[in-house]
């Protein structure tokens, strides 16, 4: 571990045969950049903005607040109970799947290889882009082009479903 100014870097690696597992405790409130290689993200009631990706695992949360900035090469994104201001997920090869107790300003969701399953507040006022490029998007959301709150969603391989 090294800090330095208002930055600590906590870095882990091991051999072939090993498995490492970090599990670190933050003030809920504090901005967090996480960076994985394989390996699994969780977190719990955080508040604060979260920039997190891994490159072969899953994303899961519960209850954020902050914005999020998620993305992972080959793994599942799933949001729970979310509040955040501003909403980016993106992956390769994974589903993205969120529930929003709240609607954020801008919901941005991109895949190359996976669904994508939105669940929204009915009446918060959308514009919706979404596309996929092997099926028609299923969109039961009330949206209108002049909703104050954007959500673009592309895939290129896997359902929509925005509700």
């Amino acid at each position: 571990m090294k800090s330095s100014d208002k930055t600590t870097t906590v870095t882990g690696s091991c051999g072939d045969d090993c498995s490492l597992n970090l599990d670190i405790t933050l003030p809920a409130a504090l901005a967090a950049e996480v960076s994985s290689g394989p390996g699994q993200i969780t977190g719990n009631d955080l508040t604060g903005r979260l920039a997190l990706t891994t490159d072969a695992g899953a994303i899961d949360l519960t209850g954020p607040r902050g914005p999020l900035v998620l993305h992972t090469s080959s793994g599942q994104i799933d949001v729970k109970n979310a509040r955040p201001t501003a909403f980016e997920a993106r992956t390769e090869q994974g589903e993205v799947r969120a529930t929003f107790a709240a609607a954020p300003t801008t919901t941005d969701v991109t895949t190359d290889r996976g669904s994508v399953d939105l669940a929204l507040p009915p009446h918060a006022g959308y514009y919706i882009q979404a596309q996929s490029k092997t099926g028609t998007p299923h969109i039961t959301l009330p949206w209108k082009r002049d909703g104050k709150h954007t959500v673009a969603v592309h895939t290129n391989e896997g359902g929509v479903e925005i509700h």
